[in-house]
Formats: structure tokens, sequence, C-alpha cells
């Protein structure tokens, strides 16, 4: 695939975000499940809502080593709407497990699954249009 080409460092280090985030975003998802009282999809909204910055700031400093001010319609909204794409695709999934009685650990097992789909498609939107060598730098003041 031409969009992969040379991209073997910042795939690996995209893969070690995900290693760090991945068990983190989980293990909220699962104190929210275990301890909050609340149902699998608002336990996963809050687990999302909690990791967005970590992942944003994770993604764009250490992965695509952006220096530039963050611009908030070019690089933030696009990654929280991403971010929510996840959200809506694993909040479906682990509200259908819910449905079928599943335990927490089948509800985090949903969770990984649908966020790991979502996380592959995400790596290429990021490349192409949000941090990648082919975009242009933002222009608005920093918000981060």
């Amino acid at each position: 695939m031409a969009l992969l080409e040379g991209q073997g460092a910042k795939l690996i280090k995209y893969i070690a975000v995900a290693a760090i985030g991945v068990p983190i975003g989980l293990f909220v998802y699962f104190l929210f499940l275990r301890f909050s009282g609340w149902s699998a999809p608002v336990s996963n909204a809050s687990a999302t809502a909690v990791m967005v910055i970590p992942n944003y700031l994770m993604n764009r400093y250490f992965v695509w080593q952006k220096t530039t001010k963050n611009s908030l319609s070019g690089e933030v909204l696009p990654f929280w709407i991403m971010a929510f794409i996840g959200f809506l695709f694993s909040t479906i999934a682990a509200w259908f497990a819910e449905g079928q009685g599943a335990s927490n650990i089948i509800l985090l097992g949903v969770n990984l699954l649908s966020f790991g789909i979502v996380w592959v498609f995400k790596f290429f939107v990021l490349e192409r249009f949000l941090f990648g060598k082919n975009t242009t730098e933002p222009s608005e003041p920093a918000i981060i």
C-alpha cells in the first residue's frame, strides 16, 4: 500500500501509543462498569471522554512529532469526531452484548475489538489528513 510506504517507524510508534492507551482506557472503562453503577454505554462514553485528550497528545507529539500550534478545526475537532465514531461503534456493540447478558470481561473484549477496528482506520486518516506530511501547517492560535 502506497500510504504505508516509509511509515514503519511511525506505525510502530502508533502501535506503542495504543499499547499504552488501550489498557489504560480499558481499565478506566472497567472501573466505571464495576464501581459507578453505570450501564455499559454510559461507562464507555465516560472512558472515551477521559482518554481522548491523552490519545490526541500522544499521537500528535510522539507519533507524528508535530511541533506547530494545535488547530481546533484542523486537528482537535476531527480527532474528537474519530473518537466519537469509535465510541458509537463500541457503544452499539457493548449495548448489544449487555442486552445478551454479557459479563464485564466480555464487555471489555467487545470494547477492545470495536475500538481496534476503528483504530486501524484512524491511522490512515491521521496520516493523510491530520498530522501526516501531506497536511498544511495550522494557522489558528494554540488551544492546548
